[in-house]
C-alpha cells in the first residue's frame, strides 16, 4: 500500500473518530437534560466520570465527584420537580481523548417554594474519553439571569403542578 493511501486511511479513521466522539458527547448533553427534566437518575449518572465536578456557581453550589453530584440532584428534584432545559449553539472541540464544550442554556423551572422562573446562562464543559467512554469531567455554569415569573400558571399539559390560584 502506498504512503498516500495509508495517510488517507489514517485521516479517514481520525475524521470518523471525531464524528463518533462528537455524537457521543451530544448524547451526554441530551442525557444531562433528560436526567434533570425527566428525573431520569440513570441518564444523569451516565454523563459523569467518577471524579467529575459540577460547578453551578454561587446560587446553586459546586459538587465534587459523581456521588456528590447525584446526591444534590435528589435535593433539586425535591425543590424543583419541574424543569425544562433547552441547550443551544453547542461548540464542541475534540482533541484526541479530551474535549471542551461551550453552549447556551435556557431552563424553565417550577420551584416548590418560590414558584416559576426562567434561568439562562452558559455551560463550559470538559470531557474525557476513558476506557472508550466519553464523560463529563467538569461542567461550569455561568448564570446570566434567574427571573421569577410571578403570575405564570400552567393551564394544560402533563407537567401542570398543583396551584392554589
Amino acid at each position: 500500500m502506498s504512503t498516500a493511501a495509508t495517510s488517507s486511511q489514517q485521516t479517514l479513521v481520525e475524521r470518523l473518530d471525531r464524528l463518533e466522539s462528537r455524537e457521543q458527547i451530544a448524547e451526554l448533553l441530551a442525557d444531562y437534560a433528560a436526567g434533570f427534566d425527566l428525573q431520569d437518575r440513570e441518564a444523569l449518572a451516565r454523563v459523569w466520570h467518577e471524579d467529575a465536578q459540577l460547578d453551578l456557581g454561587d446560587v446553586f453550589g459546586t459538587y465534587d465527584g459523581r456521588q456528590a453530584i447525584l446526591e444534590i440532584v435528589e435535593t433539586f428534584y425535591e425543590k424543583t420537580p419541574s424543569m425544562h432545559h433547552w441547550v443551544a449553539t453547542p461548540s464542541i472541540r475534540i482533541d484526541g481523548d479530551r474535549a471542551t464544550g461551550v453552549m447556551g442554556v435556557d431552563c424553565f423551572i417550577q420551584h416548590v417554594g418560590q414558584g416559576p422562573a426562567m434561568i439562562a446562562g452558559t455551560y463550559y464543559d470538559e470531557y474525557e474519553r476513558r476506557e472508550g467512554r466519553w464523560g463529563i469531567v467538569r461542567r461550569r455554569f455561568d448564570m446570566h439571569y434567574l427571573t421569577p415569573m410571578k403570575d405564570w400558571v400552567p393551564k394544560f399539559g402533563s407537567h401542570k403542578l398543583n396551584d392554589s390560584r
